[in-house]
């Protein structure tokens, strides 16, 4: 098992090189020279490295011959940008029975102690192939599943929150709604990851059934067809990301109703300025004419002079008229 090397900011040089592979495995705390003699002793195919500089997931099954010897191969990699990018490549020789294998990107002493226990629990079936790839099938499903229960839980506990919400108060630096829509992302991104891992263990089915059956437990005369263990990693990868996918169509809804309490406060704002507009139209139709019938007995036309009551024999008609027609308006309105 060769662990990752993550490459800082610290050295310009090489992360601008890799900075869009932040997990690449070619990028390996080891000799150069020391690591093609792992690889060659591995019998690795040189395939496999093209896919280790170009991370993506994808199972391979070769027929090919190493000195004349027929051996399968089987390559089987993961891409993930959101927290490490695995591989493995495992070569089998059917007439000698032997296996080789090669992990990368696992560095951590529980990835190392859980290889060694599974493979302890297998040592009767050592020359099965399929020991080393449920081994490596069990640590992804360990790293992919505690991956979803914790970007699921913290999706939804942001959601709970309401931290889904432009808020126009200061936050914390861990409250930004950058933080919120970052993690929905991922999520995505993470839901897409295990669908395609989904193909690739639809293409390991396949062939399955020409590997022979071995022992996951350690159990006493308790053998597994490696189809049925496949089948059950695929059936727990396509639960989560059906979770995934339940999390994200929660968050959309929780956005559809922030926009529906946003649009239903709009109307009410939009309502009462209505209301005041009609408030203020009222009382303008109201003053008008007693306001132009003022303005024209002003005028330097007719002398008014001690005729004061005029204006209220011309206004008071001509303001009952406008009111008159407002009401024959808004009656003929509720008619329609």
């Amino acid at each position: 098992m060769c662990p990752r090397k993550e490459i800082s900011e610290g050295d310009p040089k090489e992360f601008a090189r890799v900075q869009h592979y932040r997990m690449a495995l070619s990028w390996i705390p080891i000799q150069k020279g020391k690591f093609k003699d792992v690889l060659t002793r591995m019998h690795v195919p040189s395939i496999f490295m093209d896919m280790v500089k170009r991370p993506r997931t994808v199972f391979k099954k070769l027929k090919s011959s190493i000195q004349g010897q027929p051996c399968e191969v089987y390559i089987l990699s993961v891409d993930s940008i959101l927290t490490q990018y695995t591989a493995m490549s495992v070569t089998y020789f059917p007439k000698t029975q032997q296996v080789f294998g090669l992990f990368l990107g696992y560095g951590s002493p529980d990835d190392v102690t859980n290889m060694a226990s599974k493979l302890f629990n297998n040592r009767a079936f050592v020359n099965n192939p399929f020991v080393l790839i449920s081994a490596f099938l069990e640590l992804e499903r360990k790293h992919r599943i505690r991956q979803v229960d914790n970007m699921v839980d913290g999706l939804r506990t942001k959601i709970s929150k309401g931290q889904h919400i432009q808020k126009s108060n200061k936050e914390t630096s861990d409250d930004q709604p950058e933080t919120f829509y970052e993690l929905y992302n991922q999520v995505g991104v993470l839901r897409s990851q295990l669908n395609m891992w989904k193909l690739q263990l639809d293409k390991l089915l396949i062939a399955c059934p020409t590997l022979p059956p071995f022992n996951t437990l350690s159990t006493e005369g308790f053998m597994l067809e490696p189809t049925d263990y496949v089948t059950e990693i695929r059936e727990i990868f396509e639960e989560s990301a059906m979770r995934c996918e339940n999390v994200m169509q929660a968050t959309s809804l929780a956005f559809q109703k922030e926009l529906a309490e946003v649009a239903r406060q709009d109307s009410k704002v939009a309502i009462g300025d209505a209301q005041q507009m009609k408030a203020i139209a009222l009382l303008t139709m109201f003053f008008l004419p007693a306001t132009a019938v003022a303005g024209f007995m002003d005028a330097p036309v007719y002398d008014w002079e001690n005729k004061g009551h005029y204006f209220w024999y011309i206004a008071g008609p001509l303001t009952g008229a406008v009111m008159l027609m407002y009401l024959v308006w808004t009656t003929v309105l509720k008619t329609r």
